[in-house]
């Protein structure tokens, strides 16, 4: 009898025991899990806490308190694991500052003397204008002083020819000063871009929002265009409504949003543009949408990283920041933009949260 009551005893403290133990394991498990899943929900673990890979090693990361071989290798590796994601993120983190630190400088260095040649460019200007002045009178002075038909007599060619000549010689020095000018402009605006893309990812960079009315801003800037348009052939369509629409946001900000939607619109607009301007209970949106070649989900998938262009020949003199810029703004601001594409109609949306009048 006492031989039945020992093993009985022996198997009451053997299930104590285990049960004990599973209770334990199940316990590590599930902070273990909760532990994972906030590392898996969590976009700026690391690059918050730990600037550089040597801090790294001294964090602590997952500990194990029972006892168990087989769950002590298990955590182990799973710190091995965490710790060489993080460096591969601090690595990446500090690269991505360094290039942006690098984009910011040459951007700065770049602007200065594009400022002063493009101010060169005026001075010459002025200076042919004044030069071309100066000529056609001492050509009219010596018409009149020598007579017409002596001043045809020492040259040898005719006053039709000369005067054709001059006109010929100024026509092609003002289309080279021109297409100088025009190009140190388009290199001053992707220098300008770059700066701006810089500035945005700095994550001290911040809009000061106020009421704004975003049905004003976007029609004062559809009307600055219109002779472009004209221009380039695109019939656009407007919905606008003829009353305030309030956001949260910043008039210069939004301004340049939609000062970038309008260029692109310009620059892969095929025969047609329609914006739309519109509300919802809590939000206000821009909706531009034009007739574009065919573009793919790759595309669209992609609209928005920067340098990208779905020209793959780079013929349109941009820079691919354009759409980047944008988002960036309109996250700065609380908002969104996003893209899609319904044969054939490119349509890109911002949305804003509307002003909250309490």
């Amino acid at each position: 009898m006492k031989g039945y009551i020992v093993i009985i005893i022996i198997l009451s403290l053997i299930s104590v025991y285990s049960t004990t133990r599973f209770l334990l394991l199940e316990n590590e498990i599930r902070k273990l899990n909760k532990y994972l899943e906030k590392i898996l929900k969590s976009k700026s673990d690391i690059t918050e806490d730990y600037k550089n890979a040597a801090d790294v090693e001294d964090a602590r990361i997952i500990t194990c308190t029972i006892g168990d071989r087989n769950y002590e290798n298990l955590v182990k590796n799973i710190n091995k694991y965490i710790k060489n994601k993080r460096v591969e993120r601090i690595t990446f983190f500090n690269r991505e500052q360094e290039f942006k630190m690098e984009i910011a400088n040459i951007s700065h260095d770049l602007r200065t003397p594009l400022t002063t040649i493009l101010g060169y460019m005026d001075l010459i200007k002025e200076s042919l204008r004044d030069e071309q002045i100066r000529i056609e009178d001492n050509v009219k002075k010596n018409d009149i002083i020598l007579g017409r038909e002596d001043t045809r007599e020492n040259n040898n060619i005719s006053e039709s020819q000369r005067v054709e000549a001059i006109e010929h010689t100024k026509s092609d020095i003002w289309t080279y000063i021109d297409i100088v000018e025009r190009r140190s402009k388009n290199l001053q605006n992707l220098i300008e871009q770059f700066y701006e893309y810089s500035r945005l990812n700095d994550i001290n960079y911040v809009i000061e929002l106020t009421k704004v009315n975003i049905t004003q801003i976007v029609s004062e800037h559809l009307l600055s265009y219109y002779q472009d348009f004209e221009n380039r052939g695109i019939e656009v369509h407007v919905d606008i409504e003829d009353r305030p629409i309030w956001v949260s946001g910043s008039e210069n900000t939004i301004g340049r949003i939609v000062n970038n939607l309008t260029g692109n619109a310009l620059k892969y607009a095929t025969d047609g543009l329609k914006v739309k301007v519109y509300e919802d209970d809590n939000y206000a949106y821009i909706e531009y949408s034009n007739r574009t070649e065919c573009m793919t989900e790759y595309d669209i998938k992609h609209i928005f990283d920067r340098f990208f262009m779905t020209d793959k020949s780079r013929n349109k003199s941009s820079s691919g920041l354009g759409l980047t810029i944008s988002r960036l703004l309109a996250n700065k601001m609380g908002g969104e933009v996003y893209a899609e594409y319904e044969e054939p109609w490119f349509i890109i949306t911002v949305k804003l949260k509307k002003w909250d009048s309490d």
